[in-house]
């Protein structure tokens, strides 16, 4: 029998990040997935007892991610609020392979929205 892990996080951006379940704090760091840049780990629940949800922040930020499910492929745009008050956007990309969904987070140059007058 051959054991996988369910999920596989993999950081494709320029920073350091953590990958957590969504009800931690970002000053918890020393509770969630530490990646650095091109990097990849096995992520694992920290909790079975809090909602399925998960969140990142990368070094500089002060406020995480957007909760966020893995329980379905596809993509999503999502922000950091960093230190000096501007938003740095990132890709998930979430997508199955044989027995495991990959989670690959991007940089992204410039918000994904964009307003017309």
């Amino acid at each position: 029998m051959e054991v996988s892990p369910r999920f596989i996080t993999v950081n494709l951006t320029s920073r350091t990040l953590w990958f957590a379940q969504s009800y931690r704090p970002i000053e918890e760091k020393a509770q969630a997935l530490e990646l650095k840049p091109k990097e990849r780990q096995p992520y694992h629940w920290s909790s079975k007892d809090q909602p399925r949800m998960t969140h990142f922040f990368v070094e500089g930020a002060v406020k995480p991610s957007a909760q966020f499910s893995l329980s379905e492929a596809g993509s999503l745009a999502v922000a950091n609020l960093m230190e000096d008050g501007t938003k740095q956007f990132f890709k998930v990309t979430k997508r199955s392979a044989l027995n495991a969904m990959f989670v690959v987070i991007e940089d992204m140059k410039a918000s994904p929205y964009r307003i017309d007058n």
